[in-house]
């Protein structure tokens, strides 16, 4: 008879995804679901058909490519000629970081694809299960002062970092950090800039940026409030941003073979353990904590153009803001600011606003989207495409731009 007190079981319903715990204490599974989710309100009315399947597909398939050795060799001359400044490329191509990335590869949670049964795959194969390394999650505490990042200052190893990493390329409309340039000169100076980088125009050097991850609401950070809270080392945090830097670039270098302009992303690390490998002239870093890509990479952290056109979710978010929920939603936001109460609680019951269902026109669109750039993703990274072949993105551009 089978213990079922073995079989995974589901500890977390998210907006997008479902985590089960593993058959043992140092895994667990994610489900990718159709969900969706925009404007923080968490579960939309209406399912993404093969949404799951496709940020499961595209999400193994990068943490495989950044794991290969051959990938961060491959990278130094992808960059060869490009828009970026040169002395600022051979910084990185001398850095220990890189030096490692060529020998070692990429550090990620990720340990392969499950079926539904939770039987291993033995390759790429069409599902919605992914099988992970357990990271422990610890949470700040909060009091009527703010939150509370002690335990992050005793050094702990295994766990999640507190912060969210973004990488930029530059600075289109819309984006949060040319907002912060033109609020705070803080964040103007620990760029080195004088002024308002021009945001139509990629930069020569990418951008690390940061917000906390696990507090109610996302608050950007300076780069000293973000190495403070999170417990890091001089030395820890200078290579995670250039880490960050790095994954961002060879995602962007993907893109670029896709046709695609890669502009940002978001991207999660942990820390996995002490790095007795990597020496510094820096004695102070020595056996500082190494980091471990987790969660999962895919359309939905990056924001990408497409001969001119936003290749994203985006569209969504405008076929919402046209409708009376929105304008709900936004005044519940304010009002939430104002008193402390959940924004959701407020237009649902004051303003009994739920968002609407959308038509089958614009579903088809964004399903159509994921199984389009899955498979043309795929394909520049050498694994098979795993919906319909006609589903490219060309196919998408004809169809829906």
């Amino acid at each position: 008879m089978n213990d079922l007190s073995k079989q995974p079981q589901i500890i977390y319903t998210g907006s997008v995804k479902n985590i089960f715990s593993g058959k043992n204490d140092e895994t667990l599974y994610f489900k990718f679901t159709d969900r969706y989710s925009i404007f923080d309100w968490g579960e939309m009315p209406d399912l993404i058909f093969e949404k799951g399947c496709a940020l499961n597909m595209m999400g193994y398939a990068f943490f495989k490519h950044l794991e290969n050795p051959q990938t961060w060799m491959d990278l130094k001359f992808k960059l060869m000629g490009s828009h970026f400044d040169s002395h600022f490329l051979n910084q990185l191509w001398e850095s220990e970081v890189y030096k490692e990335l060529v020998v070692s590869g990429l550090n990620h949670h990720c340990l392969g694809l499950s079926n539904n049964d939770y039987v291993k795959l033995p390759n790429l194969q069409k599902t919605t299960m992914m099988e992970v390394k357990k990271i422990n999650v610890l949470k700040p505490t909060q009091s009527s002062e703010g939150y509370d990042y002690d335990v992050y200052q005793s050094r702990p190893q295994g766990c999640l970092l507190p912060l969210e990493v973004m990488f930029r390329f530059g600075l289109p409309t819309g984006n949060s950090l040319s907002k912060r340039f033109l609020e705070d000169t803080e964040y103007l100076k620990q760029y080195g800039f004088t002024e308002l980088p021009d945001g139509n125009k990629m930069l020569n050097i990418p951008l690390v940026d940061f917000s906390t991850k696990l507090e109610k609401g996302d608050r950007y950070l300076t780069f000293e409030n973000a190495r403070k809270i999170a417990g890091l080392s001089e030395g820890e945090f200078n290579e995670l941003k250039t880490l960050t830097i790095l994954v961002g670039l060879c995602l962007f270098t993907l893109h670029k073979d896709c046709g695609l302009e890669l502009w940002d992303g978001k991207i999660e690390w942990a820390f996995g353990g002490e790095n007795q490998n990597l020496k510094t002239s820096n004695s102070s870093n020595v056996n500082r904590r190494k980091f471990m890509l987790v969660d999962s990479i895919g359309l939905d952290e990056m924001r990408l153009s497409f001969n001119g056109a936003k290749l994203s979710k985006d569209f969504l978010r405008n076929v919402y803001k046209q409708t009376k929920w929105y304008e709900y939603l936004e005044k519940s936001k304010r009002e939430s600011q104002e008193n402390g109460f959940d924004f959701k609680v407020i237009c649902k019951e004051k303003y009994n606003a739920v968002p609407e269902k959308l038509n089958s026109h614009v579903l088809n669109q964004v399903s159509a989207l994921y199984k389009s750039y899955t498979n043309s993703i795929l394909k520049v990274m050498n694994f098979s495409q795993v919906f319909e072949s006609h589903y490219d993105l060309e196919f998408y551009r004809k169809s829906f731009l």
